[in-house]
């Protein structure tokens, strides 16, 4: 729905300068997408309150407590709005007890199974987001930091205790653990911190100490090494990772500022000042919620009717789908093609599992008349076989 969730660890000015056991410093915001606030959820903690959050299936935030060593799960759209001092408050659904591990960063795989990283404060866990089951413990033998899941469900993490600069990867479903470092013959010890996993599987890591970035196959095997800065701009200090929607890959540089683009192939393709000190290393751009824990995509297309006042019927559209799966449309009309962005967009219209394609939704009441027609068809599984969209047609007229 594009609401944002911030975690706040509890310092309203500097690092030196915390209150994370006060709920006005150490908390959750939810904003809207217009940055107005839900709700605000009270996690505190000791020295540092909030840092990891993610996001499960069913739209709810995931909120570490460092200081605490618990990890909650609050709803992701019921609000209290019976607090005395007007804030609304959001809804604690579930508290669990991380028995002695501490949340640094938090992923929710495919199977719908909540992955912590702790930097070395406790075992790694594996968390039931339905009911708050931890379901495994796993001591990786070092310091983890980022955390991202493949498509496999393994859980993969920066290691940032100082040996060899790589990435850990614990198999999801018998907890073993593998550490892959670079080729022979490159710059050996280093840390590593921010870590995502790109459309392809290739796993993409952020080294903090060599102001790089690498690139690993699924299988771990290490591909290349690519530098942070260029282009004219000297970018350092690589911390987080993500992936966009396009495929490409994204370092985020705490030290001077930057953000680093990439194409999957590897080749630099921008450098942009984004402020001082960035400092994030979760899914900052939804891309892994969007394709592993929700296993969700979308595409769209533009249609140019040619006549200013064209009046659109109908949507039709095939494909081939499960009974836990979704194909579901919608559209929005606008007299330019560069005025569709910022449209209104009709309602969802789901294919029916039960129903043969083709299936139709009329939209002539829906959306206004208009030269330009925008439709989006968004794909949803709960399996593990896609769903396939394989057609669409738009009805319209004169």
């Amino acid at each position: 729905d594009n609401s944002v969730w911030v975690g706040n660890r509890g310092c309203e000015n500097i690092l030196s300068n915390c209150d994370a056991a006060n709920p006005i410093h150490g908390n959750a915001a939810h904003l809207d997408a217009d940055g107005n606030l839900i709700c605000r959820a009270d996690v505190t903690g000791s020295g540092v309150a909030v840092r990891a959050v993610t996001i499960d299936q069913d739209g709810n935030a995931w909120l570490g407590s460092w200081g605490a060593g618990h990890i909650y799960k609050y709803s992701g759209s019921d609000v209290d709005n019976t607090n005395p001092d007007g804030w609304p408050r959001c809804v604690q659904l579930l508290d669990v007890d991380l028995e002695g591990s501490h949340a640094y960063g938090a992923a929710v795989d495919g199977n719908g199974y909540l992955w912590i990283s702790t930097l070395g404060s406790g075992q790694l866990k594996k968390i039931n987001t339905v009911n708050g089951q931890i379901v495994m413990s796993v001591n990786p033998g070092l310091n983890t930091y980022g955390i991202a899941i493949d498509q496999n469900n393994n859980a993969w993490y920066g290691n940032w205790s100082g040996g060899t600069t790589g990435v850990v990867r614990v198999n999801g479903a018998t907890g073993a653990v593998n550490q892959f470092g670079r080729s022979v013959g490159d710059t050996g010890a280093g840390q590593t911190r921010g870590v995502a996993v790109d459309q392809d599987g290739n796993i993409w890591v952020a080294e903090w100490t060599h102001q790089t970035v690498s690139k690993y196959a699924p299988d771990g095997t290490h591909v290349a090494q690519y530098a942070v800065a260029g282009l004219g701009v000297n970018a350092s200090g690589p911390l987080g990772m993500a992936i966009d929607f396009d495929n490409n890959i994204w370092a985020i540089n705490y030290s001077s500022g930057h953000a680093s683009k990439y194409s999957a192939a590897g080749n630099l393709l921008n450098v942009f000042s984004v402020g001082s000190a960035p400092y994030t290393y979760s899914d900052m751009t939804g891309y892994q919620l969007r394709t592993i824990t929700l296993k969700h995509g979308t595409w769209t297309i533009d249609f140019d009717s040619g006549y200013d006042d064209a009046q659109w019927d109908t949507v039709e559209w095939n494909g081939i789908m499960g009974a836990d799966d979704e194909i579901r449309v919608r559209a929005r009309t606008a007299a330019t093609q560069g005025a569709l962005f910022s449209a209104t967009w009709s309602p969802h219209h789901d294919a029916d599992p039960a129903v043969p394609p083709p299936w139709t939704a009329s939209i002539a009441a829906e959306v206004p008349r208009g030269r330009w027609l925008q439709v989006e068809v968004t794909l949803t599984t709960d399996d593990e076989v896609s769903p396939a969209f394989t057609g669409l047609k738009v009805y319209w007229q004169r």
